[in-house]
C-alpha cells in the first residue's frame, strides 16, 4: 500500500540508520582523512588529489594525461582542468611525445618536484596516521578490503565466495 506521499509501507520499516550505513560512513573517514591532510599538509596550498596527481608524476614521469587520469582514478575532464592549474602554479609541464607530437606527455617541473618529495613522507606519515583507530593486526586487510570497495567494478577481478 502506498500512502499520499508515495512511501510504501516496506519502506516505513526498513531500518535506516547512518551509523552502519556503508556510505556514510566512508563519507566521514574521507572527512577526517582531509581534515588531518589540511593540518600536515595545508600550508603547501595543495589539495589530497593535486598531491596524487604530482606524487604519481614523480614516481612515473613523462605519463599522457589519459595513463595519468587512469592511474589516480581521477576523471579525464577534472584532471584536465587540475593540470592547467598546476601548470599555471609552474609545478608541472606538458611536452610533445617523441613518438607521436599529436600527445601531449605530462611531467613535474623542477619546482615541482621541489614542492612534491618533501610531502610525500609527510603524507605516508598521515596515511598511516589514518589507520590509528584500526587495530594494528587488521591494518593490512583493512586496506585490502578499501581497495576492493574503491576498486573500478569493471576491472576488479571477481571473487566466487563473497563470504569471506
Amino acid at each position: 500500500m502506498t500512502d499520499d506521499t508515495g512511501t510504501t509501507e516496506a519502506l516505513k520499516t526498513v531500518d535506516f540508520s547512518l551509523e552502519v550505513h556503508n556510505a556514510h560512513l566512508i563519507r566521514r573517514a574521507h572527512q577526517r582523512a582531509t581534515v588531518m591532510f589540511q593540518q600536515m599538509l595545508g600550508s603547501h596550498k595543495l589539495t589530497p588529489t593535486q598531491l596524487a596527481v604530482l606524487g604519481t608524476l614523480d614516481r612515473s614521469p613523462d605519463l599522457p594525461q589519459n595513463e595519468l587520469s587512469r592511474r589516480t582514478a581521477i576523471d579525464t575532464a577534472t584532471l584536465s582542468s587540475m593540470l592547467r592549474r598546476l601548470e599555471a602554479a609552474g609545478l608541472i609541464e606538458r611536452v610533445p611525445s617523441s613518438p607521436d607530437q599529436r600527445v601531449q606527455l605530462v611531467r613535474l617541473s623542477d619546482q615541482g618536484r621541489e614542492v612534491t618529495r618533501p610531502m610525500i613522507p609527510i603524507s605516508m606519515q598521515l596515511s598511516a596516521a589514518l589507520l590509528d583507530p584500526v587495530p594494528a593486526a587488521e591494518r593490512a586487510r583493512f586496506v585490502e578490503l578499501l581497495t576492493l570497495v574503491g576498486a573500478d567494478p569493471d576491472s576488479a577481478p571477481q571473487t566466487k565466495d563473497k563470504t569471506k
